[in-house]
């Protein structure tokens, strides 16, 4: 398979993702431009970390929709499967927003200022149905994925990205919500879009094609998804755990409130760079079956994560960067210059998330998707090991964090390239 070839399959996917990515310094941006912005940004930090961890399962379903859809009872099957895990998710999600639940983790887990775990509390109550969105939306992307739709996977995003901007927008002009909870309805109301959008888009292949594939020569059964999934659930949890880790032990450091108002930000900068590479790992699920394209993923790879990464260092050494903290943002001067330091920090973590999702694309091809909990297993270990390090020696707050998501995502592609290979 030629580079040329590869990359039109790969463009569409990448665009619906860097459009994903862009919702959220669309949304930061809202926040700038409303009271206490330091504080929501915080607490909508903190929402966000936890709804990102309670929708953990569902995240992968587009991977496995991808690896497994080949038949109409496989389609059926998986449905089902999608089906009960939203409902699962919606479950933990109202246990967590409107119990006790919530001070627990945020205050005694997570060691949250008092302050931000209030403004925090109202907005994570909103994200309600946010998992069970995104649970039926990866799963018809997983869909159109396989069967080569990437186009309209982008179109879904960018119906996700205006219904967002229009929404964010137009609560700012309201006036009469905090910036957390304007940023909390905003991703409500564009993932359920996104998700119906999807839906439409997919349901033509699934009349046309799907429901007219050859029966599997064994039916795929709940036990066999299980299998297959719960390991890439399992990653994905432990890659979302994190965010909070980070936040709690960001929590423990010095000039907290600074660090917890401008770390999501820098995180958010350097996501959106990584978004190119984050959707390697789909492309590579659906293309690994033809061995002829297998030598060009993994170039491909190094090329994306190298172009991305050096994208990073530019924005660093000119004033993008700057003029993107002070002028979209409208950051003050000292959380712009915490932003610097946590993006320049993280120049290579573009790099890393290209060769990482090359390598669990190859093992989700093959069925090793232990591995690749393993993997994120040692990712994680590390991470928290370096986090706790930096509170020990009472490290800056933006030096461990970028630090430890760095050096943790290499020593994960490393354990990864062995199992490869």
């Amino acid at each position: 398979m030629r580079l040329s070839t590869l990359a039109r399959l790969w463009f569409p996917l990448a665009v619906s993702f860097e459009l994903m990515m862009l919702e959220g310094p669309a949304i930061q941006s809202v926040m700038g431009r409303l009271p206490n912005t330091g504080l929501n940004l915080a607490a909508f930090g903190l929402t966000l970390s936890l709804s990102l961890i309670i929708e953990s399962p569902v995240i992968m379903l587009i991977s496995t929709a991808i690896a497994l859809v080949d038949s109409e009872q496989a389609y059926r099957a998986l449905r089902r499967f999608t089906i009960q895990l939203a409902i699962g998710c919606t479950i933990v999600s109202g246990l967590v927003a409107y119990t006790p639940l919530f001070d627990f983790v945020a205050s005694k887990l997570m060691g949250q200022p008092a302050p931000i775990i209030e403004a925090a509390r109202t907005p994570l109550k909103i994200m309600l149905i946010w998992a069970g969105a995104i649970a039926w939306r990866r799963f018809y992307q997983g869909i159109l994925v396989r069967y080569k739709q990437t186009r309209k996977v982008s179109f879904g995003t960018a119906i996700r990205l205006l219904s967002a901007v229009l929404s964010a927008f137009g609560l700012m002009a309201w006036g009469r919500l905090p910036g957390a909870q304007v940023a909390a309805w905003t991703l409500e109301i564009a993932v359920v879009t996104e998700a119906i959008a999807t839906t439409l888009f997919a349901l033509p292949l699934v009349r046309q094609e799907i429901l007219h594939l050859p029966e599997r020569a064994e039916p795929l059964t709940a036990q066999a998804i299980w299998k297959f999934h719960t390991p890439l659930a399992a990653t994905t949890l432990l890659t979302l755990l994190a965010q909070p880790l980070t936040a709690a032990a960001l929590a423990r450091l010095a000039f907290r409130e600074q660090t917890l108002a401008a770390w999501p930000v820098a995180y958010m900068v350097l996501l959106v760079i990584r978004g190119w590479g984050l959707s390697l790992q789909e492309i590579t699920i659906a293309q690994a079956r033809h061995e002829e394209a297998r030598p060009t993923l993994y170039r491909f790879a190094w090329i994306v994560g190298g172009v991305t990464s050096a994208f990073a260092l530019l924005i660093v050494i000119t004033p993008l960067l700057a003029f993107y903290s002070k002028q979209v943002l409208r950051l003050s001067p000292i959380l712009q210059s915490y932003v610097f330091v946590g993006v320049m920090v993280g120049l290579f973590m573009p790099l890393t998330t290209s060769l990482g999702s090359w390598a669990r694309g190859i093992l989700v091809f093959h069925g090793n998707t232990k591995s690749i909990y393993r993997g994120m297993g040692i990712n994680l270990t590390t991470h928290v090991s370096l986090l706790i390090l930096g509170v020990v020696l009472k490290l800056p707050g933006m030096w461990v964090a970028a630090v430890a998501f760095t050096v943790a995502a290499v020593v994960e592609y490393l354990y990864l390239l062995r199992r490869v290979e």
